[in-house]
């Protein structure tokens, strides 16, 4: 009788271990994300005065626009 009680905790003592080692390794890569992908550049719109992302702008004489929209007219 002792033998099973013996087996069924070191089985259980086995699992427990298993399983707060694999919880330890998936934290340290979810909890570890690189700052590039964190911080991006922010730049305002000329005309509305909105924030957004630099990849998002448009760009025109080192200005920032939200949208076509508001890029200026070319001159004729």
């Amino acid at each position: 009788m002792w033998r099973l009680i013996f087996i069924g905790l070191l089985i259980w003592l086995i699992i427990h271990f298993a399983r707060q080692y694999f919880r330890q390794q998936q934290n340290k890569t979810d909890t570890a994300p690189k700052t590039d992908e964190l911080t991006e550049a922010m730049v305002k719109c000329e005309v509305c005065e909105i924030h957004l992302p630099r990849t998002e702008a448009y760009q025109h004489n080192n200005r920032y626009y939200c949208s076509q929209a508001h890029l200026p007219k070319k001159d004729v």
